[in-house]
């Protein structure tokens, strides 16, 4: 302002001093000429103006060039705003040094240096590409601009890595040119499509181990059942033995198979409300007695824990496995805690975790101070025969039994781990209304064998159906058998007396096993239904327990199994037909 004010301080200067000059030349002239006076004065008046005009121009260009500084300043600010509020990274380096100008803070972020580090650093600090690859990336922004260089790796302050998307562009600046590289991070991205990856991975491997054991347990019922029979009808003693060793070997083989089933979730579980609490105190002896003296065990239960819905013996075995594989990462001892308490999971924390819906869960943590496992381990940690023990030291489905268990009660399980500092299982099952419901761990009363009602037997498979069919036989029962859905109700149809029991394989060719009911039952009502299966997809998918719909004995089972569950079913439906109408 103060140089607006100088212009016209200037020209009243000059005409004060125009009008003076007049007044002195009027005085002193003797003419005293009213002429003379008059041209003074006017010429000082046409100074005057000429002068105020100029300063006023000039006030008005000072206040419009301040005006468009403070513009251009605003202006400035905002672009660094929107540039520093911007989620994906942003920086400019020079074309010809390679060297950074400037950067936002999301690239700040990302990168993990300050914004005074990253000014004049060379791009190929932050680069984790060869220097070829990245010049060679560059000629190619220099002469076809924008261009997209794609997913490339980023290498932070700290040498790790990210996983970022690139697009660059071309900016002069005078004589120099700058390129312009917006930096979009997909780490995230990454991680959730990985663990996508991962859970269809396991879906099929799941598929595959279910299917194996399907077929497996139909040859393993026909090796129990007739080393079975053999062992119980024969007064040779080598023989009985031979029998013996090999039951024991196929309850091996059967052992690996509920493994696999459980893996694939499709092992049938018995079901009940109850609290976590209550279950694993019972389990502490047997911990103690798979822990060595050089393992603390150490417990944390919350008082307040909520009760789940799941089979609390698969989940005693689950624990079991867990433990059992923290006694192994810890060979020169260590600590094993379990610890239990409630969590509420929102749809954030559940986020890459398909097939989980967010809400009230129960947690259980089991911890150890082991070995530890690297990140590629940890990747392959529950798919079934993975294993890092030696030749002979595990099948490597514990994990994998672990993590079935899990998912087919309706939770999810997740591991975290470093090498030298143990590893962290955390099991989420949802929590349930309701009052928990009495565990008893008290076996059965005997149910007697035998009988001499009508079954029909249906059995694709011909060493499991001749196996079948000669135990049932023994046990005193009429057996009408049949490999297939179709003979079996041609076979119905033509049987003038009463068929008490349908004993018959789920899966068959053509009508499947519950076809097959569902037809048989049209024509013969009072007959009861059992079925059976290596593979109870069938039996699973109407919810709950199969054992307590329709009657279900999984695949492999004895001789003696099978006649006591034939003999529950046939009493049950009785029971059923006896009872009054209500």
């Amino acid at each position: 302002m103060a140089s607006g004010r100088a212009p016209s301080l200037v020209a009243w200067t000059v005409l004060v001093a125009g009008v003076v000059s007049s007044g002195l030349v009027f005085v002193h002239q003797t003419s005293r000429s009213v002429a003379s006076l008059a041209a003074g004065l006017a010429i000082s008046a046409l100074a005057f103006g000429l002068l105020w005009s100029l300063t006023g121009t000039r006030r008005r260009s000072l206040a419009l060039a301040e005006r468009m500084a403070e513009s251009r300043r605003r202006s400035e600010e905002r672009y660094r705003r929107v540039v520093d509020a911007s989620t994906d990274g942003l920086y400019l380096f020079d074309a010809d040094t390679k060297r950074i100008v400037d950067s936002n803070a999301a690239l700040q972020r990302i990168v993990g240096y300050t914004a005074e580090e990253l000014i004049d650093r060379p791009i190929y600090d932050i680069i984790a590409h060869e220097k070829a690859s990245v010049d060679a990336n560059l000629q190619r922004v220099l002469k076809t601009p924008p261009f997209v260089v794609g997913e490339r790796q980023y290498r932070r302050k700290d040498g790790s890595t990210v996983a970022v998307e690139i697009g660059t562009n071309l900016l002069k600046e005078g004589e120099r040119t700058l390129v312009v590289t917006v930096v979009h991070d997909i780490s995230e991205r990454r991680s959730l499509e990985e663990r996508l990856r991962q859970s269809q991975k396991m879906e099929a491997i799941g598929r595959l181990a279910g299917g194996v054991a399907h077929d497996f347990n139909n040859v393993l019922t026909a090796i129990l059942g007739y080393a079975e029979l053999l062992e119980t009808g024969s007064r040779d003693e080598e023989v009985r033995r031979n029998a013996e060793e090999i039951r024991k070997a196929a309850d091996r083989a059967a052992a690996l198979t509920r493994q696999l089933l459980a893996f694939s979730r499709r092992q049938v579980l018995q079901p009940k409300v109850f609290n976590l609490n209550s279950v694993i105190p019972e389990m502490d002896t047997m911990l103690r007695r798979i822990l060595r003296e050089d393992i603390r065990l150490v417990v944390s239960l919350d008082p307040e824990l909520g009760p789940v819905r799941a089979d609390p013996g698969q989940l005693q075995q689950v624990l079991l496995n867990l433990a059992v594989n923290a006694r192994d990462a810890m060979p020169e001892g260590g600590e094993l805690r379990i610890v239990t308490r409630n969590v509420v999971l929102s749809e954030r924390s559940l986020a890459g975790i398909p097939r989980v819906e967010p809400g009230p869960y129960v947690r259980l943590d089991v911890s150890d101070t082991g070995l530890g496992m690297d990140p590629e381990v940890q990747a392959h940690a529950f798919e079934p025969f993975f294993t890092t023990k030696e030749r002979g030291g595990g099948t490597g489905l514990g994990l994998s039994m672990v993590y079935g268990t899990v998912k087919q009660s309706g939770g999810y399980i997740t591991v975290a781990s470093e090498v030298g500092r143990g590893t962290s299982f955390q099991i989420h099952l949802p929590r349930v209304e309701g009052q928990p419901e009495m565990i008893s761990g008290a076996s059965p009363r005997p149910i007697p064998r035998g009988g001499s009602e009508t079954i029909l037997l249906v059995e694709d498979e011909g060493s499991v159906r001749n196996l079948a069919r000669a135990a049932l036989a023994k046990a005193g029962y009429t057996v009408l058998a049949a490999s297939g859905a179709e003979e079996a109700l041609t076979i119905a149809r033509g049987h003038r007396g009463p068929i008490h029991l349908l004993l018959s394989d789920m899966v068959l060719p053509g009508l499947s096993g519950r076809r097959l009911a569902q037809e048989l039952v049209t024509f013969r009502p009072e007959t009861a239904i059992l079925f059976m299966s290596g593979y109870p997809d069938g039996a699973l998918a109407e919810g709950g327990s199969p054992e307590t719909a329709a009657g279900f004995l999984q695949k492999p089972f004895t001789p003696e199994t099978l006649g006591r569950r034939v003999r529950k079913t046939i009493d049950a439906a009785g029971r059923k037909t006896a009872s009054p109408p209500s």
